[in-house]
Formats: structure tokens, C-alpha cells, sequence
């Protein structure tokens, strides 16, 4: 791009090399060319190597055979010839089959002499050149590039590579809920207490990082990561009195007159999860419909209760810590589908959210929505 920061030579190529004399060599497909600093193609990259002007001439080579074009770019001396020198004034000598031609700067034979000195020799400057070594990285893959007067070498893994991008990393907000045995949104006696605030019982997660495993070809395959996940149920509870035991455990103490304005429950886990992931690619595979779905393992980090209550003397906050009943480790399901950095998920837990014998018999499950980042 020019100092205005205006693209004038498009990023469809290779390799570049700084501008010199209003010219900018670029590589593509393997092929050398000129472009000029203000993006038009001089010459197209179709020659193995293009080197620099000398008296208004620069050599190329295409087929392993040389020969000469105009600062315009046309191919005064076409590449038929073994070797050509640089032009001395208006003649320079070449090569073809063993014999050494005088030209001119327009190709014209003007005689035959003998091989030239070791000094004069391109091919002896091709030996004596310092090789140059460049190596350019093109998303997950890279080219090197070898120049040693003769001309340049592009090598690299000609079979092309494919990666599967799965979307895992990002931000997720969900909607806490949980079921019972029979797979309905009904508290066992006892527990009415557990009744929720729906929309302020959320869920937040997220995945800073992912790791994808290609299994078939770019659109099918396996992405795990860690993240934390955050739990919120808001119960709908106005007295202290409403709670009997062992929930009664999991409070802090208030008096029994006390009006709570706000309760709930709050937990934290580090997650590991491990989804299958399905693309219904286009071209671009980023953007792209998607389905997954897999096991996602738990860790408990953090788990407190939180009351906000007036007993007559004005709000107070209390917070109580602990376990809750609440298992150390927990395993679930999770599924999603999406399209691009958007997606829909579901998770649900198959092992009871408490103990046994320390709290209700109930599964916990999450719906919400998912931003994804590379």
C-alpha cells in the first residue's frame, strides 16, 4: 500500500520485494514478474526469474531458456538461449548450442565469438552469488523461496493442505432451568422454595481458546478447549420461613420476619468439552452452517448463596459459602448449531444437580446463544 495507506498492488501474490526504480518484482504460482509501484502489470509473472535492469535491459528465463525485455515490459530478445550476458553499450553475447553469438539490443545477430571470460560469466556470477533465502507464511502454510542468480526456486508441499476449523472459542449467555426424574420443570415437595426467576436465572461461559482435530477432510472433526462457565438461579423466595431443611443449610441466617427481595444460588465451573462438529461448507468455511454436539466435563471451583433482605432496619446483603450438597464433578451433553461466529446451544446434565440426600433429585440444563472468535 502507497503512504496514504490506498492498496496499489493487490495481495494476490506470493512474495513482493521492495519498490526499485518504480518497479516491484512479485512472485505467483511460482512465477516471477514487474508490476509498477502504481499496481499495473509491467510484466506478468510468467518467467522462473526476472533480473534487475542493466542498461535498459533485464534478463528473464522462462523454460530454462533466457533472453531480454524493455523497462516497457516486451520481450525485445525472446527467451530462446542458453545463457545471455548483460548488454555492454549495445551488443551483448549469448549462448545457443554451444555456440557464442554477438547481439544486438533489439536481438540482431551481429557475429560469433568465443566463450567469454570467467569474469564476464553469468554463470560464473550465478556461482559466486551469495544465495538468498526467503521463507513466506500463507495462513497455516509457508513457501521458500531460492535465489541464486540463476534463478528462483519456489518449493514448498505442493499437496494441498486442508484444516478444520471448529467454533468452540467464545461467549455464551443462557437461561438456567432445570427438570425432574420424569423430565418435567416440577420441584419435589419440599423444595417449591427452588421455584425460579426465569429471565435473571442465566448463564455465562466462555472458551478463550480451542483446539480442533480434522478427521474428515475440512468439515468434519473434533474440537475440545477449557473454559469457565458461570451459574445464576434466582429463586423466587420472599421468607426465610418458606425454606425448609436441609435447604434451610444453604442460607445465611435472617431473621424469620425478614422480606427477601432477593435470593439465589450461584455456581462456578472450569469446563472441558468435547464436541463432534459437522460443516455445511461454502467456499469461505468460516461462514459456514454448522452442527456439534458432545460431553462436557465439569470442575467445581466456587458455589455461594446470596440473600438481599429487609428485617426493619433497612436492606442488608448477606452470603453464605460452602458446597451446597453440590458434587465436586459433574459430566453433560451439550449440542449446538450455528452459522459463522453465531450459534445456538443447549446443555443438559444426566447426574442429579445435588448429592444424594442432600438436595432435590433434579437435572440442570441450559439454552442460550453463543459469539464465537477465532
Amino acid at each position: 500500500m502507497d503512504k496514504d495507506g490506498l492498496m496499489v498492488v493487490p495481495c494476490e501474490y506470493q512474495h513482493v520485494w521492495p519498490p526499485l526504480d518504480g518497479r516491484i518484482k512479485v512472485i505467483r504460482n511460482g512465477m516471477t514478474g514487474f508490476v509498477s509501484t502504481g499496481g499495473q502489470v509491467i510484466a506478468p509473472p510468467v518467467y522462473q526469474d526476472i533480473q534487475p535492469f542493466e542498461n535498459g535491459r533485464a534478463r528473464i528465463i522462462r523454460d530454462g531458456k533466457m533472453g531480454f525485455i524493455d523497462e516497457q515490459g516486451n520481450e525485445v530478445i525472446p527467451p530462446i538461449y542458453d545463457e545471455v550476458m548483460p548488454f555492454e553499450g549495445d551488443t551483448t553475447i549469448v549462448t545457443s548450442d554451444n555456440e557464442y553469438l554477438v547481439i544486438d539490443r533489439e536481438g540482431r545477430m551481429i557475429g560469433v565469438t568465443h566463450k567469454p571470460g570467467k569474469e564476464n560469466s553469468a554463470a560464473s556470477e550465478a556461482e559466486e552469488e551469495e544465495p538468498q533465502q526467503y521463507r513466506v507464511k500463507i495462513e497455516k502454510d509457508y513457501i521458500d523461496i531460492r535465489h541464486q542468480g540463476k534463478g528462483v526456486v519456489v518449493s514448498g508441499n505442493n499437496k494441498r493442505r486442508r484444516y478444520f476449523e471448529g467454533h468452540l472459542a467464545g461467549v455464551g449467555l443462557a437461561l438456567n432451568g432445570y427438570l425432574d426424574a420424569d423430565l418435567q420443570e416440577e420441584l419435589p415437595e419440599g423444595y417449591e422454595f427452588m421455584s425460579l426467576n426465569q429471565t435473571k436465572s442465566v448463564e455465562v461461559s466462555i472458551y478463550p481458546v480451542s483446539e480442533n482435530i480434522r478427521l474428515l477432510g475440512n468439515w468434519f472433526g473434533l474440537t475440545t478447549g477449557i473454559g469457565l462457565q458461570y451459574n445464576n438461579y434466582r429463586f423466587n423466595l420472599d421468607n426465610i420461613s418458606e425454606v425448609d431443611e436441609p435447604g434451610r443449610e444453604w442460607f445465611p441466617e435472617v431473621g424469620s420476619e425478614a422480606s427477601i427481595s432477593k435470593s439465589k444460588l450461584m455456581m462456578m465451573h472450569v469446563n472441558v468439552p468435547l464436541m463432534a462438529e459437522l460443516q455445511f461448507s461454502n467456499r469461505n468455511r468460516h461462514n459456514s452452517l454448522y452442527i456439534s454436539g458432545g460431553v462436557v466435563g465439569g470442575v467445581r471451583l466456587q458455589t455461594h448463596t446470596k440473600l438481599v433482605f429487609d428485617d426493619g432496619n433497612g436492606e442488608e446483603k448477606k452470603k453464605k459459602r460452602g458446597d451446597m450438597g453440590l458434587p465436586t464433578f459433574r459430566y453433560g451433553f451439550m449440542a449446538k448449531a450455528g452459522y459463522g461466529d453465531f450459534s445456538l446451544y443447549a446443555t443438559y446434565y444426566p447426574e442429579p444437580m445435588f448429592k444424594s440426600g442432600e438436595g432435590p433429585e433434579i437435572y440442570p440444563f441450559s439454552v442460550g446463544v453463543m459469539f464465537h472468535f477465532d
